[in-house]
């Protein structure tokens, strides 16, 4: 506790400082003159520390994406260096988005047949429509009500950046499909949900429809019977039991102990079919780099 009040301390450290020398001045403690070249230095010393920080943070960044980490996750890591996790976050989601977006519109097809989509009942689509027929009507209203350009302007630009934001997060669920990788079955949705299950640690895997108990898309855990549900408009299509109960691993953040995941996909029947036939090669010993070469492409 005492160490985050005081980072929360050196983070504001310098709005006390200026403050502080506001208020020397206005009760003629501080000359003017000295007060601004104390506000100088503290500046210089700042902008010293934050381009050390940035230094750090691409070194970190560079050393993370070289030993095979994931580069999102090690952009997110590096950022911490900078501001707190959950900024960090929203930072690295923002090149990911357009990242998705360039993906769906130019490699589509090609993603798409190199994984198993789920895409297909999201609510996520529906709302798309909605906010593409809302945004043009938003806009005719600021055109029509507000006088002043520069507000007008400003809500222009607010309304189409999140257009093309909500357009991403579409794009994200179609281009970041589930995916056999060498080192286990990658389950996802979107850009919130990122999960690695190591073959070794399948015992089964079934086609079987089922529901989550909250009724909407992303990831469910219930820790009383340790399942896991990753569901699309509440909905799930196939089961997954494993060996024993794990903690997931969702984006670097562990969640309870998971015995049993009830996923949602599109193609419940090749799902099933190819990630048994991956997990029996493996049980006989087969290489897994040279297991279905058309399913490790990007994306």
């Amino acid at each position: 506790m005492m160490n985050i009040w005081l980072r929360r301390l050196r983070n504001w450290s310098m709005v006390l400082a200026i403050g502080s020398a506001i208020v020397l001045v206005r009760i003629n403690v501080l000359p003017p003159r000295v007060a601004l070249a104390l506000g100088a230095s503290l500046e210089i010393i700042s902008l010293t520390i934050a381009g050390v920080r940035v230094l750090l943070a691409a070194r970190r960044w560079r050393r993370a994406t070289v030993a095979g980490s994931n580069i999102w996750l090690a952009l997110e890591d590096a950022l911490t260096l900078l501001v707190p996790r959950r900024v960090a976050r929203l930072l690295a989601m923002e090149p990911r988005i357009w990242w998705c977006l360039w993906l769906w519109a130019f490699c589509r097809r090609q993603v798409r047949s190199s994984g198993y989509g789920y895409h297909k009942r999201s609510l996520l689509g529906i709302m798309l429509i909605a906010v593409l027929f809302s945004a043009p009507v938003e806009i005719l209203l600021f055109e029509a009500i507000i006088p002043w350009h520069a507000v007008r302007f400003v809500l222009l630009a607010l309304t189409i950046y999140s257009t093309f934001w909500f357009l991403g997060m579409y794009a994200a669920i179609v281009v970041l499909p589930h995916r056999l990788t060498p080192q286990g079955v990658q389950l996802r949705y979107g850009l919130f949900v990122d999960i690695l299950i190591p073959y070794a640690h399948i015992v089964s895997v079934d086609v079987r429809r089922g529901r989550s108990q909250r009724q909407r898309d992303g990831l469910h855990i219930d820790a009383t019977t340790e399942t896991a549900y990753l569901a699309v408009d509440g909905q799930t299509d196939i089961t997954i039991e494993l060996e024993a109960p794990i903690p997931l691993i969702n984006l670097g953040t562990a969640t309870a102990q998971v015995a049993i995941l009830n996923v949602a996909t599109d193609e419940p029947q090749r799902l099933v079919a190819d990630l048994r036939k991956q997990i029996d090669l493996i049980v006989a010993g087969v290489p897994e780099l040279n297991l279905f070469p058309s399913v490790y492409q990007a994306g």
